[in-house]
């Protein structure tokens, strides 16, 4: 698929989010884009699944932004990471909470939830994609030495998958881009199934 074909300089895709790792791989993808933050307020709701949770933040996402661009595509992207205790793990405030984030980790395996939302002009998308990471042990030791690199800090669940962490991932059930923060394989689907008209 052409990106340029789709989105131009002028008509970009509008990335429904400011996130480091998604600028860097649509980027990488050669896809024209420009980024908007959403207001969209991320509420948890218990009440809800984590799919469900990703799917609902990263429609939020896309619509509050949409609305403002009624004339383009814009796409929105939650990922949420859940322990194997089934809790939901954000961002890390503090060096205190990256630790405990990522001993829980030790031995264990993490689910990956992406919720991504396409808003065009004339339809709304939502797909979810789904993935595992499972941890080696980690010592006391190395989590120093994975906190002393700062990678923590605007990461949910307190690791890089591109960084130290890497090096206490046994194995990833899944796509990688999807633990990055941008399911780029389901994106494609998403795109083909609105250029298609099927």
């Amino acid at each position: 698929m052409h990106f340029q074909q789709i989105f131009t300089a002028e008509d970009p895709l509008i990335l429904a989010s400011e996130s480091p790792q998604r600028v860097e791989i649509l980027t990488m993808m050669q896809i024209p884009f420009c980024t908007v933050k959403s207001d969209f307020p991320e509420i948890l709701d218990p009440a809800l699944s984590p799919v469900e949770t990703a799917g609902l933040f990263a429609k939020g996402k896309a619509e509050s932004v949409a609305k403002n661009f009624p004339n383009s595509f814009v796409v929105g992207v939650d990922t949420l990471v859940v322990s194997a205790d089934g809790e939901i793990l954000g961002k890390p405030k503090d060096e205190i909470e990256a630790r405990r984030m990522i001993a829980q980790k030790s031995g264990k395996m993490e689910t990956v939830i992406s919720g991504i939302c396409l808003v065009t002009p004339t339809q709304t998308i939502v797909r979810h994609e789904i993935a595992e990471i499972h941890f080696a042990v980690i010592t006391a030791e190395d989590i120093e030495w994975m906190l002393a690199c700062n990678e923590w800090q605007g990461r949910s669940g307190a690791i890089s998958v591109e960084g130290r962490s890497s090096a206490f991932i046994e194995r990833i059930n899944g796509n990688f881009w999807n633990i990055v923060g941008f399911p780029i394989p389901t994106f494609l689907k998403m795109l083909k199934q609105v250029v298609s008209g099927k």
